[in-house]
């Protein structure tokens, strides 16, 4: 295919693959393969051998090409498609995330449906259905990158979330260990059309956790980048017991203002049933690596010490008290790498010997 601009490329753009290493017993090593997922994007753009598709950087529709897409979409080979209704000329490149359940790979994207991946030979199924239980589910909603598999159930987690419709909301979805659809609960945000990018669950909990970056579509159609990072704005945490099955248990939690992309840990205190403790890489804000803009940053605070620069995370303890619906513990439990600026070079001596 001919090149994309590298001007517009964000690191989420590129067509997902997917490697695997097979361990075979103590004395016959193992096999390695490596195969690109076969999303309708890529055979597509393969067949026209040209990208088409626009970047997460760029969406500002792109006419005449924006109306082909659109066709593709919806009347195209594939008979179905692999995004919400609201994501039209970006791809689905299925590179976001890749999770195991049930036997079978999910590799996902932010803002599409997740593709379903035969082991060992890592051939595509095509869409995951959840067993033919929610069949067009991809229409409305889509799964986002990092979905969880209970490791004692065996049932799979993930949210959907849309930032067009108002009031904006997410869903959390629960399907069984075999990959049936269980139930959904759409929740309405407590703020603004945040990107949701990850989440947690604990043995009874789910832990949402939406931050300040939110969709501005007024930027987005004018071809700026469509993200405000807002610091005079909270961080919310969600907590919903994993038995409910309605968006009014949902409690909110107010926290400092920042963003936690990623959620490393989370677990129920043994000591207080009424906790969670989670663990997150936290980042004093983000730019959505090149897709936002500063808000209100003269409102910006540091209560962990020194500055971080935007998108950098480190290791940060939470502790949530659920029936008080409050941050009761926010501590950085390692401090950020030194500014390699004002590092000291250091002398190598010529005898070091040389590693093999």
């Amino acid at each position: 295919m001919s090149p994309v601009s590298m001007q517009d490329y964000h690191i989420f753009d590129g067509h997902g693959m997917i490697h695997a290493v097979h361990f075979l017993g103590d004395e016959e090593g193992a096999t390695y393969a490596r195969r690109y997922v076969r999303t309708q994007a890529l055979q597509f753009e393969e067949s026209e051998g040209q990208c088409l598709y626009t970047g997460m950087k760029k969406m500002l529709p792109q006419f005449p090409t924006f109306f082909r897409l659109l066709f593709e979409k919806y009347f195209g080979s594939s008979g179905s498609t692999d995004s919400p209704y609201w994501v039209i000329q970006n791809r689905n490149p299925a590179n976001n995330g890749c999770t195991v359940h049930a036997g079978r790979v999910l590799a996902t994207w932010e803002a599409g449906w997740a593709y379903e991946l035969r082991l060992p030979d890592l051939e595509t199924l095509g869409l995951f259905d959840y067993e033919g239980t929610w069949p067009d589910g991809a229409v409305t909603d889509n799964c986002s990158a990092h979905g969880k598999q209970d490791p004692e159930t065996g049932q799979f987690i993930t949210i959907s979330y849309n930032m067009i419709e108002l009031p904006p909301w997410l869903r959390v979805i629960t399907a069984s260990a075999d990959g049936a659809l269980e139930k959904s609960v759409k929740v309405p945000l407590p703020s603004g059309a945040a990107l949701l990018h990850d989440f947690g669950i604990t043995q009874r909990r789910v832990i949402l956790n939406v931050g300040p970056l939110n969709l501005v579509p007024l930027k987005m159609v004018s071809g700026a980048p469509p993200f405000d990072f807002d610091f005079s704005a909270k961080c919310y945490f969600g907590i919903l017991s994993r038995s409910s099955d309605s968006a009014d248990d949902v409690i909110w939690v107010e926290a400092e203002n920042c963003f936690n992309f990623h959620v490393l840990n989370a677990y129920d205190d043994p000591t207080d049933p009424g906790r969670v403790i989670v663990h997150t890489f936290r980042q004093d804000y983000t730019l959505g690596l090149g897709m936002g803009s500063k808000l209100n940053e003269e409102t910006r605070r540091s209560p962990h010490g020194r500055r971080l620069q935007g998108d950098t995370a480190v290791l940060h303890r939470w502790v949530i008290d659920v029936s008080a619906a409050k941050v009761v513990e926010s501590t950085r439990l390692h401090q950020p790498p030194a500014d390699p600026r004002r590092s000291k070079r250091r002398k190598v001596r010529r005898e070091s010997p040389t590693i093999p």
